[in-house]
C-alpha cells in the first residue's frame, strides 16, 4: 500500500475517532440541541432575508454580494484551521505512527481530517445559505454549482491553515518567550475568531467603505463568479476567472509539498515540549502535581494592597494568579459570546444605535462577567488544592466572600466603563445613570448566585472545552442555572429603569408611573437581596460542610 492509501486510512480512523467521541458526549450534543433551538429564530430570519434577496435581486447586485464575501471568508476559515492546528500541538500516539507510515501519508491525514471537518462545519451552511437564495431566485443549478466549486477553494483553504497552523507551531516551538505566553495568546486568538465567526454573517459593509473595496478588489472574487454557471445570473467566463480557477486548483498541490516539508520540522522538534499554543500537554505527560499551589504556598500568599488585609483578599488574589498562570481557565466564558450574540448583530446592523443600546448591553455583560468569571465552579476549581484549603483554617464565609471579590473586580470596571460611555450618548443621564447603577447592586448577586449555584453542582474531573482544551469547567447545569437568574432579573432591573420611557408612549400619566416605578424598585430590591444572600449563605454552608476522606 503507498503512501496515499495510507494517508486514507489514517484520515478514516480519525474521523472515526472523532464522531465516536462526539456521539458519546452526550453534554456536546445538548449544547449542539440547545444552540440550535437559540438561534433557531435567528436562522430563520437569515434564511427569510436571503431568500427575498434572491426573489429581488438582479445580476449585478448578486455577484457584488457573493464577491465581497469570498476573500474575508477565505481568510476567516484559514485562521480557523491554523488555530486547530495550532492547538492540536503534537500527534496523538505520533512515535507509533511515524515509525509505520511517512510524513506524506501523516500530512494527508492530518489535512484530511481537517478538510472533512470543515466540511462539515462550513460547507452545510454555505449549501444551506444557497438553497435558500436558489429557492427564491428560481435557479436550482446553484445546489450543484456551489458544492462542486466551493470544494477545490476550501482544499486550498484548508491547507494553506495547515501551514500557516504548522508555522506558528515551530514559531511558537523554538522561541521561548512566545512559549511562555501561548496561553493567553492562543485564548484570546481563539476568542476573536470564534466572535468572527458568528459576527461576519450579519456584516454588511457599504461600498465606499475602504475595507469592502479591498475584498472586492481582490482576485479571488472573481472566483465567486463560478458559483453562477448554469444560471441567469452567470457573468461571462473571461481569462481572470479562469486564471483565478486555475490557481486555486494548482495551489492544492502545491501547498501540499510545502505541508510536507513543515510537518517533520515540527513532530521531530522539542521532543521534552510537546505542548500546543493553548497549553495542553501529550498524554504520556501528564503531570503528576497540582498545577496551581494552595493558598498558603510563597508565590500565591504575597497579594498586593487592598487583598493582603484579609483573608478573603488572599483568596480573591489566588484567583487571579490562577488566571493568568493559566487563562484556559476562562474557557467557559465562550457562552457569552452566544448569549450576547442577539444584541450584538443588532449592533451591527444598525450602529446608530450603539450609544442608545450599547451601554445597558454592556452592563448586562458586565454583570454576567462578574459571576462567571470565577463563581460558577467554586469547589471544582481547587481540585487536589481543595484538601489543602479546607485543612488550613480558610472558613467558608472568607471563601466565599474571596472568590465574589475576585469577580467583582472583573465586571465592576465594566459597568462603569458603560456608565461613562452611555452619558454621551441620547439617553436621559438619570437613565443611564440608574442603569449603572443597577448593574453595581446586580454584579455581587450575580456572583453570590454563581458561588451558589457552582457549590451545588461542582466539577472536579477535566473535560474537553471550546477549542479542544483540557480544563475543569463549570457544569452545563450551572451555565444556564446562573444565565437564565441573572438574565431575568437584570431584564426585570432594565424594564423598570426605563418603564417611565414605556409608559409614556402609551399615555400614561405620570404619577401613576412614578408610583408604579417605586413599588417596583421596592419589590425588585426585596427580590436581589433574598436571592443573593439567600445563595451567598448556602455557598458558605457547602464549603464548611465539606469533608476530606
Amino acid at each position: 500500500m503507498g503512501w496515499l492509501g495510507h494517508g486514507v486510512r489514517v484520515t478514516r480512523v480519525e474521523v472515526t475517532r472523532n464522531w465516536r467521541s462526539f456521539v458519546g458526549n452526550r453534554r456536546r450534543i445538548l449544547l449542539l440541541l440547545g444552540m440550535l433551538v437559540l438561534f433557531s429564530p435567528s436562522l430563520y430570519f437569515l434564511f427569510r432575508g436571503v431568500y427575498a434577496f434572491g426573489v429581488s435581486a438582479d445580476r449585478a447586485a448578486a455577484l457584488a454580494a457573493v464577491r465581497q464575501q469570498v476573500t474575508p471568508l477565505s481568510l476567516l476559515f484559514t485562521a480557523v484551521i491554523a488555530l486547530r492546528v495550532v492547538e492540536a500541538g503534537r500527534l496523538d500516539n505520533e512515535e507509533l505512527l511515524l515509525t509505520t507510515t511517512g510524513p506524506r501519508a501523516v500530512v494527508f491525514g492530518i489535512v484530511g481530517t481537517q478538510f472533512l471537518q470543515g466540511l462539515a462545519y462550513f460547507l452545510l451552511p454555505i449549501v444551506a445559505v444557497s438553497a435558500a437564495f436558489a429557492v427564491g431566485a428560481g435557479t436550482p443549478a446553484l445546489l450543484v454549482t456551489v458544492p462542486v466549486f466551493v470544494a477545490p477553494l476550501f482544499a486550498a483553504v484548508t491547507l494553506l491553515g495547515y501551514v500557516v497552523g504548522t508555522t506558528v507551531s515551530i514559531t511558537l516551538t523554538k522561541v521561548a518567550v512566545l512559549r511562555r505566553l501561548r496561553r493567553v495568546v492562543g485564548l484570546v486568538f481563539f476568542l476573536v475568531i470564534l466572535g468572527l465567526a458568528y459576527a461576519l454573517p450579519y456584516v454588511r459593509l457599504p461600498a465606499d467603505v475602504p475595507l469592502t473595496r479591498a475584498a472586492m478588489a481582490s482576485p479571488l472574487d472573481r472566483y465567486a463568479d463560478l458559483f453562477f454557471l448554469g444560471t441567469s445570473f452567470a457573468p461571462a467566463v473571461d481569462a481572470t476567472t479562469l486564471g483565478v480557477a486555475a490557481a486555486v486548483v494548482a495551489a492544492v498541490p502545491a501547498l501540499f509539498l510545502v505541508a510536507e516539508r513543515l510537518g517533520p520540522v515540527l513532530w521531530y522538534a522539542d521532543e521534552a515540549g510537546g505542548t500546543s499554543v493553548l497549553g495542553r500537554d501529550r498524554p504520556q505527560e501528564e503531570e503528576t502535581e497540582p498545577t496551581v499551589p494552595p493558598v498558603t504556598a510563597t508565590r500565591a500568599s504575597r497579594p498586593p494592597g487592598p487583598f493582603a488585609r484579609s483573608t478573603a483578599g488572599h483568596v480573591a488574589w489566588v484567583q487571579w494568579v490562577r488566571g493568568l498562570r493559566e487563562p484556559t481557565r476562562f474557557t467557559h466564558l465562550t457562552y457569552l459570546l452566544f448569549v450576547m450574540l442577539p444584541g450584538v448583530t443588532t449592533l451591527l446592523t444598525d450602529p446608530g444605535a450603539v450609544l442608545t443600546f450599547g451601554p445597558p448591553f454592556v452592563v448586562v455583560l458586565g454583570v454576567f462577567l462578574a459571576g462567571a468569571s470565577f463563581g460558577l465552579n467554586p469547589l471544582g476549581d481547587e481540585g487536589r488544592v481543595l484538601p489543602v484549603l479546607v485543612t488550613s483554617g480558610t472558613t467558608g464565609r472568607a471563601f466565599v466572600r474571596g472568590r465574589m471579590l475576585a469577580g467583582l473586580v472583573v465586571g465592576v470596571p465594566v459597568i462603569l466603563v458603560a456608565g461613562v460611555v452611555g452619558l454621551a450618548g441620547p439617553l436621559p443621564a438619570w437613565q443611564v445613570a440608574a442603569v449603572a447603577g443597577f448593574g453595581l447592586v446586580l454584579a455581587p448577586v450575580s456572583v453570590a448566585v454563581a458561588v451558589g449555584i457552582g457549590a451545588f453542582a461542582p466539577r472536579f474531573e477535566a473535560v474537553r472545552s471550546y477549542g479542544g482544551v483540557e480544563t475543569v469547567t463549570p457544569r452545563t447545569l450551572s451555565i444556564l442555572g446562573h444565565t437564565t437568574v441573572v438574565g431575568l432579573l437584570a431584564g426585570v432591573s432594565v424594564l423598570v429603569v426605563f418603564l417611565p420611557s414605556v409608559a409614556g408612549d402609551v399615555g400614561v400619566g405620570s404619577a401613576q408611573v412614578a408610583l408604579v416605578q417605586a413599588g417596583a424598585l421596592a419589590v425588585v430590591a426585596a427580590v436581589l437581596g433574598g436571592v443573593g444572600v439567600g445563595a451567598y449563605r448556602y455557598a458558605v454552608r457547602r464549603f464548611d460542610a465539606y469533608r476530606v476522606d
